[in-house]
C-alpha cells in the first residue's frame, strides 16, 4: 500500500507522526465518463481518443477488446524468445492498437472489458501502440 507523508497529530500534549493510505477510487457516471478519485481529488480516466502522442505513466484506461491477432513468437533484444499478439482496444471515442505478451494474451478474449493502469504509449512503424510494460498492470473487469 502506498502513503502520502506523514502528518504530525498531537495527543496527550506529545506528537506522533500519522500516515495515510493513498486510496484510489473509480467512478463510473451515467454519462460514460469514468471518473478517479485519488489524494483527495477527482479527476477524469483519459479516453481512447485522447492517446495520441507517445507517453509514459498513463492514468488508467478502460476499454474492450474489440479483436485479438493470433499469437506470434519474436526474438527479444536481451535474447530469448516471447509470444505476442495485437489486441483492438474500443471505447466509445475510439480505438488504439494493444500489445499483449506472453501470459496477458490468454488473460482477454475478444468481448473482455478491461483497465490498463501505469501503461505507456509507444509508436512503432508510424502507428500508436497502447502498452502494459514490466510497471503497469492489466486488470480484466469482464472476461
Amino acid at each position: 500500500m502506498e502513503y502520502i507523508p506523514s502528518k504530525e497529530k498531537e495527543t496527550n500534549l506529545k506528537t506522533e507522526q500519522v500516515e495515510f493510505p493513498i486510496i484510489k477510487y473509480y467512478f463510473f457516471t451515467d454519462l460514460s465518463k469514468h471518473l478517479l478519485f485519488e489524494n483527495g481529488k477527482f479527476s477524469q480516466m483519459p479516453s481512447i481518443d485522447q492517446l495520441n502522442r507517445p507517453q509514459n505513466k498513463l492514468e488508467p484506461i478502460e476499454g474492450v477488446i474489440e479483436s485479438i491477432s493470433e499469437p506470434r513468437t519474436v526474438n527479444l533484444k536481451t535474447g530469448g524468445q516471447a509470444q505476442v499478439a495485437d489486441a483492438q482496444l474500443k471505447d466509445e471515442t475510439g480505438q488504439i492498437k494493444l500489445s499483449l505478451w506472453d501470459a496477458q494474451i490468454k488473460m482477454v478474449k475478444q468481448g473482455s472489458k478491461v483497465r490498463i493502469e501505469n501503461g505507456y504509449i509507444s509508436t512503432f512503424r508510424g502507428e500508436n501502440a497502447l502498452n502494459v510494460g514490466k510497471f503497469g498492470k492489466l486488470v480484466v473487469l469482464e472476461f
